[in-house]
C-alpha cells in the first residue's frame, strides 16, 4: 500500500531574527504555509522534524503553543496525523506541542524514533482525538 507522507524539517519553517534570535511571527507564517500546502494537496500526514532544532533562547511553551495553533489555522482536522520527531532530551515540549495540537480535534503525538512514528502514521485504523 502506497502513502502519502510529507517531512517538514525545522529548516524548513524555523527563522531567526537580525540578532540570531528565534522568529515567532515568520516561523508562524511559514509552518502555516507549509501546513496549508499538505491540506491543498490532500496529504493527511505529516512529520515534524525538530531533532536538529536549536534556536536561542530556547523555545517557550507559549512559543510552542502559537506554532500548533498554524496547523489548525491551516485546516488540519480529525482525518490529519501529525508525528513530532524530536530528540530524547526535548520530549517533554514536543509532548506539550502535541497536547495542544490534538486539543483542536486532530491527531498528533511526540515520538523520538523515526519508525515509531513512521509506523504510527502508516495505520489506517482512525484514532479518536
Amino acid at each position: 500500500m502506497s502513502y502519502a507522507l510529507h517531512v517538514v524539517r525545522a529548516g524548513d519553517f524555523v527563522r531567526s531574527g537580525p540578532e540570531g534570535t528565534f522568529d515567532l511571527a515568520q516561523s508562524c507564517s511559514v509552518l502555516e504555509a507549509l501546513a496549508e500546502a499538505l491540506v491543498a494537496r490532500g496529504i493527511h500526514k505529516a512529520l515534524l522534524d525538530v531533532r536538529r532544532m536549536r534556536v536561542e533562547p530556547p523555545t517557550t511553551y507559549t512559543q510552542l503553543y502559537n506554532l500548533a495553533r498554524c496547523f489548525r489555522d491551516a485546516g488540519f482536522g480529525p482525518k490529519h496525523r501529525l508525528a513530532v520527531l524530536v530528540s530524547p532530551d526535548q520530549h517533554d515540549k514536543a509532548d506539550f506541542f502535541a497536547l495542544c495540537a490534538s486539543s483542536r480535534g486532530w491527531n498528533a503525538y511526540a515520538f523520538d524514533d523515526f519508525e515509531e512514528a513512521f509506523d504510527w502514521l502508516a495505520e489506517e485504523t482512525p484514532i479518536a482525538p
